[in-house]
């Protein structure tokens, strides 16, 4: 039938031009604060959040051979929800924190109020 096993094509990813300067100095302000305020490596804690999808879905696909763009159905499917990971200057990964989105009384515990905004 003329098909082969292709990637996606995608956008690639790129760090700065000076990413290794910004990372020195990031580390140095760092080590700066817990030198100075004397944190324990257990309390100072780094953390970031991520989207995690719903419906997990591959890059890859089957394509007629020599095919210059290789489009996949689903892969701009926005529906996730968010994951914090954290972990200690000590080394310690922190317990991961999984955050729904919700907007009916099943996702929302009872008699809490949030601010409006």
């Amino acid at each position: 039938m003329g098909f082969v096993k292709r990637k996606g094509t995608k956008a690639t990813k790129f760090l700065p031009t000076d990413f290794q300067s910004i990372q020195e100095g990031f580390l140095a302000k760092v080590n700066k604060v817990v030198n100075e305020e004397n944190v324990p490596d257990s309390l100072f804690i780094n953390w970031d959040q991520t989207g995690c999808h719903m419906v997990p879905g591959g890059e890859w696909t089957m394509e007629e051979k020599g095919t210059a763009q290789v489009s996949i159905t689903g892969l701009d499917d926005k529906r996730q929800i968010t994951v914090l990971l954290a972990v200690t200057k000590s080394g310690c990964l922190l317990p991961p924190q999984v955050i729904y989105a919700g907007k009916t009384e099943r996702c929302l515990p009872k008699g809490v109020c949030s601010p409006d905004g």
